[in-house]
């Protein structure tokens, strides 16, 4: 049997934002500026 499923992954949930947050609160701040950096780039980019 092979069901497929429809997953929305586009909206974050509590707990999605909550592992970011604390993974990001573990990096060392050169770690910090790299993902910063690279987020922004995305944005701007596309």
């Amino acid at each position: 049997m092979i069901v497929e499923v429809a997953i929305d992954d586009s909206q974050r949930t509590a707990f999605t934002e909550g592992v970011v947050k604390t993974n990001f609160q573990r990096f060392t701040l050169t770690q910090k500026a790299r993902v910063v950096g690279r987020a922004v780039l995305r944005t701007v980019t596309g």
